[in-house]
């Protein structure tokens, strides 16, 4: 039976995530997920004040983040760095200075056709020694960007009251919202599903039947879970049911399925250095391309990649977004998943994709797999 096996909570938006055994849930998801992010504080490398992401600096992977709750704080770590404590307690940043975050990921090459924004959410400045800390390190660590002038960056924690709604976005209400070709209205939003700085949705579930499909796929074994930077990991299900559960419950919280998520590069970079986890055109043994990840999942399933949310950007989908309309309660690792309602329609990756059935998805999987080319 299908069950919970891993919890993440990613305090630090982009940074690496913390497994924990169990969370109080809120608005925007697992307690603490994402309240804090980094910005460019004056737009130097990056868009200003919008939170970064590993899409454009893939660098924010080699900083670790430890939750110590019996302290009250969080501490970040990193290379060649003293480790940074920040107040967890929203309350101790009341005398910080004021900002707002852009939530959204903005092009410079292509602003009109890729870029998105989903609204704004305030907050404090983690203060003057946390920035310093951001500053010096990311400078040095962001090699992407090493001729450009170094930028201030400030670690930012949010206002809880701030906490966006999914329905306000989702319907285009929220002032500043732009994604182009937008059909979000098209999802089942709950009317208290919340975000802190997650990109879209309050969690990210991905099965791990799934991945070791999709390793079987790539002729791999061990790709690791990690770069999926999901919040709930099951076990034990059929590899890609998890695209059919509309409605089901993890122990006592109860669950809806928004959508599936369309990738980027994120799921091809090692969660411990920030570079793909193909390096030098290999992982394991095996050879591939930087890509290899989300190339396989487009060769195994190219109907999935017509998605509505992003229009123009049509990216393989791994993981689905689902939402729990802001209930309370605590999730604990081992709860069983049980599904109370299926899919039954296209599956909203596309108007013309249809969702396997679980005897098909695994048909699918072993066709691509006997019939790829074998690495040389």
């Amino acid at each position: 039976m299908a069950h919970l096996a891993e919890l993440w909570v990613y305090p630090v938006k982009s940074c690496r995530g913390t497994q924990i055994s169990s969370s109080e849930l809120v608005k925007s998801g697992l307690a603490l997920d994402r309240q804090w992010c980094i910005v460019d504080v004056e737009g130097t490398r990056y868009i200003k004040m919008e939170y970064l992401s590993q899409r454009k600096m893939p660098c924010l992977a080699t900083i670790d983040v430890e939750m110590k709750l019996d302290e009250g704080r969080l501490v970040l770590k990193a290379e060649g760095m003293e480790d940074l404590k920040v107040p967890i307690r929203e309350e101790a940043y009341k005398n910080e200075e004021d900002v707002e975050v852009s939530c959204s990921g903005m092009s410079t090459t292509d602003p009109e056709n890729a870029s998105w924004c989903l609204g704004t959410i305030k907050g404090k400045s983690a203060g003057r020694k946390a920035a310093d800390w951001c500053t010096q390190y990311l400078n040095g660590a962001d090699v992407e960007k090493k001729n450009r002038k170094p930028a201030r960056y400030m670690l930012v924690r949010m206002n809880v009251a701030s906490t966006r709604t999914m329905r306000d976005y989702t319907h285009n209400n929220l002032e500043g919202t732009h994604l182009p070709r937008a059909q979000m209205h098209k999802f089942r939003v709950g009317e208290n599903d919340g975000t802190s700085f997650q990109d879209f949705a309050p969690f990210l579930l991905v099965s791990r039947n799934s991945l070791e499909a999709a390793n079987r796929a790539m002729g791999t074994t061990g790709y690791p879970i990690t770069p999926a930077r999901a919040s709930l990991v099951v076990d034990g299900a059929v590899p890609w049911e998890e695209e059919d559960w509309a409605e089901f419950a993890i122990g006592p919280i109860r669950f809806h399925k928004i959508k599936e998520c369309p990738r980027c590069s994120i799921p091809c970079r090692n969660q411990e250095t920030g570079g793909f986890v193909f390096q030098k055109g290999q992982f394991n043994g095996v050879k591939g391309t930087s890509l290899e990840f989300t190339k396989v999942l487009d060769k195994m399933f190219p109907w999935k990649k017509n998605d509505e949310e992003w229009g123009k950007w049509k990216a393989p989908v791994f993981g689905v977004y689902v939402g729990h309309d802001g209930a309370s309660g605590t999730l604990e690792v081992g709860m069983k998943v049980e599904v109370t309602k299926r899919v039954e329609r296209p599956s909203t990756c596309g108007p013309s994709a249809v969702v396997l059935p679980a005897v098909g998805a695994l048909a699918a999987v072993a066709a691509y797999f006997f019939l790829k080319p074998k690495a040389q």
